[in-house]
C-alpha cells in the first residue's frame, strides 16, 4: 500500500505544480492600473501620466471628473520593447489597440526594436450611452 501512495502523492504535487504555472502566465499585468491617492483630481492624475482627462474619462468610463480615493484607472505607461514583441502582442497583453499604440508614440510603421521605450494607453471604453459604476475593487 505504502509503495502506491508515494507515486499517486508525486503525480498529484507534479499536476498542481503545473496548473500553478499556467495560472501565472495567465496573470493580467497591472502596470496600466493606477489606485486613486487622497487628494489626487483628474487633472494631476492626466499630468502625471501624460494624458489628458478626455482620454482618462473615455479609457475608464467615468461620467465626471470627480475621483475617489481607492479607485482604480486604467492610465498609459512607458514600456520597454523586448525581443520578439509586436505591437499586436504588446496592445493584447496591456489591454490596449495596434492603432492606439501607433498614435500615441507617432510610429510611421508598426514594427518594434528591442530597447524602444514606447507609449502604451489603455483601450477607450465604447459607452455608447451606457453607465458604469466603478468601484474600488481590483480591476
Amino acid at each position: 500500500m505504502k509503495e502506491l501512495i508515494t507515486p499517486v502523492i508525486l503525480l498529484i504535487c507534479s499536476l498542481f505544480s503545473a496548473f500553478a504555472q499556467t495560472v501565472h502566465t495567465l496573470d493580467f499585468d497591472s502596470d496600466n492600473i493606477y489606485e486613486v491617492q487622497p487628494g489626487d483630481s483628474l487633472s494631476e492624475v492626466a499630468k502625471k501620466f501624460d494624458t489628458t482627462e478626455e482620454e482618462l474619462i473615455q479609457a475608464n468610463g467615468l461620467q465626471s471628473t470627480a475621483l475617489l480615493a481607492g479607485q482604480k484607472l486604467k492610465v498609459s505607461f512607458l514600456y520597454e520593447v523586448q525581443m520578439k514583441d509586436t505591437i499586436g502582442r504588446v496592445a493584447e497583453r496591456y489591454g490596449s489597440t495596434a492603432e492606439l499604440i501607433k498614435n500615441a508614440n507617432k510610429l510611421s510603421s508598426p514594427l518594434l526594436q528591442p530597447g524602444m521605450i514606447i507609449k502604451i494607453p489603455p483601450k477607450k471604453l465604447a459607452m455608447q450611452g451606457t453607465h458604469i459604476l466603478m468601484t474600488k475593487g481590483r480591476v
